[in-house]
Parts: C-alpha cells; structure tokens; sequence
C-alpha cells in the first residue's frame, strides 16, 4: 500500500509539475523591456543559464608577456573561440602585437599554448589561435577540434535589448570560472 501511494504521488507531482511548466513563458531575446513578474524573471533566468551552457567552453582566457607582467594583471585578456581549429576573437588592445606567443587558459582551468596573428586597432579587434588540439575531455570538442561559437551581425541589435557576455576581467583567476554578466545594450556609435 505504501509503495502505491509513493508511485501515485510521484506520478502526480510529475504530471503537475509538467502541467505547471508547459504554460511557463519563454524569454523573447529581443526583447527590450524588464521583467514584469517572477514568471517573467524565471525565464530570463533560463535564457541566461542556456546561453552559458552554450558559449562556456569557447569563453578563453588569454596571457601574455613574461611571468611578472602577468602576475601584475597586464597582458591578459578574454576572447571566443570562433572556428573548429581554434582561431580566437579577442581585442587589440589585450594581444598588442602579432607572433607573440599566448598561453590559453580554458573554462575548466587547464592551459594551451597558441600564438597572437594580428589586430586592428581602429576596431580593437584582434585574432590569435590556439595552436594545440583541443583534449579529448574538454566539453564540446570532437576529434581534437575545438568548441567554437559564430558571429552574427550586430546591426540588428534594438536599445535595451537585453545581452549576455562571458569573460575574464581583469585577466583569468585560478579559482574562477569566467564570470556571466548580464546586461542591456544601450548604444552603438559607428564611427
């Protein structure tokens, strides 16, 4: 008999708690207003927890310059892995100059080596790749090729549309996963 009831609970609590989510609102990504009640706050929650879930293992921490430069907090940066044999997205003003060599610091901690290939000063854009293969264990990669995530364009982008970003502040921190940050877009001036 008891066992029974447990089953029959558990069933109800299931079959609720499918009911109760299956009406539950979703995050519209363009939207530019704030929530406007828990439910619409759950959601946006979720959307945050999914975009992190997705773009996490392609989120670099990068160091460069010689040992005390880093422990001094320069030359150090965060960039996205946008292509399967690990070309990273980055600024100019973290990687400075090309060839130089970059020790990559992934979202689980471990490091890689890459190198620094240019920059574009005018954008603050830079490029630099990963030049080990990707371990067999890191979350996302196949085959020794890499997690990468791509670029959209950002012309479509509305004033307060709300946006996500994942990266190193002030350079990566042992004890630190890269930090979600949670924000609107504001403006955009296209010089």
């Amino acid at each position: 008999m008891t066992r029974r009831f447990w089953v029959l609970t558990l069933s109800s609590i299931l079959a609720f708690s499918t009911f109760a989510f299956a009406d539950a609102p979703k995050w519209e990504y363009t939207r530019t207003t704030s929530p406007e009640s828990a439910e619409e706050l759950k959601a946006l929650q979720a959307a945050v927890k999914d975009v992190q879930k997705k773009v996490l293992p392609s989120t670099v921490g990068l160091l460069l310059g010689n040992d005390e430069e880093r422990k001094a907090g320069m030359s150090c940066g965060s960039g996205v892995i946008v292509s399967e044999d690990g070309l990273v997205l980055t600024a100019a003003h973290v990687i400075m100059r090309p060839n130089e060599p970059i020790v990559f610091v992934l979202s689980n901690g471990k490091q890689v080596a890459g190198i620094s290939l240019g920059l574009n000063a005018t954008n603050d854009s830079g490029m630099a790749k990963i030049t080990d293969k990707a371990p067999k264990d890191f979350p996302g990669s196949v085959d020794g090729k890499w997690p990468y995530v791509t670029t959209g364009p950002s012309d479509g982008l509305k004033k307060g549309q709300w946006i996500v970003s994942l990266g190193h502040p002030g350079g990566p921190k042992p004890d630190r996963p890269p930090p979600v940050r949670v924000g609107r877009y504001l403006s955009y001036d296209k010089a």
